[in-house]
């Protein structure tokens, strides 16, 4: 089995990643509609193969955010930018 970041798989750090950004959407009482697919298939068609290494909150990085950041985080209610 392949690591990835020490411990896990490729596809357990996307799952990682994507349990991150739905609890912190969580803990600010914001919606998360995304089911994990979605979610990563959102960020493989913005960023390409390698999104996992272009998205975070350093300035060079790409996030999602919400339009007029008001709303759930649903396919149709965001878009991708710079941090």
């Amino acid at each position: 089995m392949q690591k990835y970041r020490g411990r896990y798989t490729k596809i357990g750090w996307q799952r990682y990643l994507y349990g991150c950004h739905k609890y912190g959407a969580k803990r600010r009482g914001i919606p998360f509609a995304f089911t994990f697919e979605q979610w990563r298939d959102w960020w493989h068609a913005h960023l390409g193969p390698n999104w996992m290494l272009q998205r975070g909150n350093k300035p060079e990085q790409y996030h999602m955010a919400r339009y007029g950041d008001v709303g759930p985080y649903r396919h149709d209610n965001v878009k991708c930018i710079n941090a």
